[in-house]
């Protein structure tokens, strides 16, 4: 197989959720007699991003740091601002949040100076990610609603998909936050059910099973807040205990930040418990 027929394998892996399948693709084009050094940086930033998904975090950030390094010094602001998201999320996983927050702050700059819309949509949906992970919820909000505005003049399922249900996401972290500090959380819930419900049509609509489990899998949260959102979300809650074990099959939940300084290596493959985003 070709380096570019490998990079492509691997490139539509990271929309089906098959990551290991998508990392070994990426692995043997950056391996392959052929790559060319653009190849090389094309497959890392591949890598870094199947990586992140198989929770291998120490990988992901070598691998994206070295190919940030190649795309900066070509000048590729789209790479660049590609591979900045992924660092982010990295960075976010593992409670690094000011070097997450710098990364997302550059993808941010670099998609707007060369002008694209749809790199811009991803930047704005992880700083958002980055912002709640830091407890500011309301400029996660804030930053989640500019993602939605961007994705809505896209008029692209995947993004479309994406701004409504990180939204709902968000929406429902602050509901969890709620409840833990002993507060009413029923307004954000209401928010995160609104929007869940949202992201199961549009996933439905674009005939996306992997996308539709994902929400449901984040339905199965909702309902704790109150008699009406129980009563509301009852049927949502069933629907989606189905769709879960699918979801965990296919693709690893992001990890709630473990506590301490390192990036850890992670289990390539496993489960655990926490945000599910796109």
């Amino acid at each position: 197989m070709s380096v570019d027929d490998l990079l492509t394998q691997s490139r539509s892996a990271t929309e089906s959720g098959d990551h290991r399948q998508g990392a070994e693709g990426a692995e043997t084009a950056l391996n392959h007699p052929d790559a060319t050094p653009d190849n090389q940086a094309k497959a890392r930033e591949l890598l870094a991003l199947h990586r992140l998904r198989l929770g291998d975090y120490q990988d992901c950030v070598q691998q994206g740091l070295q190919a940030l390094e190649f795309f900066t010094a070509n000048g590729d602001l789209l790479a660049q601002s590609r591979v900045h998201c992924t660092l982010a999320l990295a960075f976010t996983d593992t409670a690094l949040n000011e070097t997450a927050l710098r990364h997302v702050l550059g993808a941010l700059e670099a998609a707007r100076a060369c002008g694209n819309p749809t790199a811009e949509f991803w930047a704005l949906s992880r700083f958002s990610l980055v912002r709640g992970a830091m407890g500011d919820d309301a400029r996660s909000i804030d930053l989640g609603r500019q993602a939605l505005a961007v994705a809505q003049t896209l008029h692209d399922p995947e993004t479309s998909f994406v701004a409504v249900n990180n939204l709902g996401d968000t929406y429902l972290v602050m509901a969890r936050e709620a409840v833990n500090r002993g507060d009413d959380p029923t307004q954000p819930f209401t928010d995160a059910l609104v929007l869940m419900r949202e992201a199961v049509a549009l996933a439905q609509s674009q005939v996306n099973p992997f996308n539709e489990a994902l929400a449901r899998t984040n339905m199965v949260g909702i309902g704790t807040s109150g008699e009406a959102a129980r009563r509301d979300s009852a049927h949502d809650r069933a629907d989606g205990r189905v769709a879960v074990s699918d979801a965990h099959q296919h693709h690893r939940d992001r990890a709630r930040p473990p506590r301490g300084g390192e990036v850890p290596t992670g289990t390539a493959g496993g489960t655990a418990p926490g945000r599910r985003t796109r």
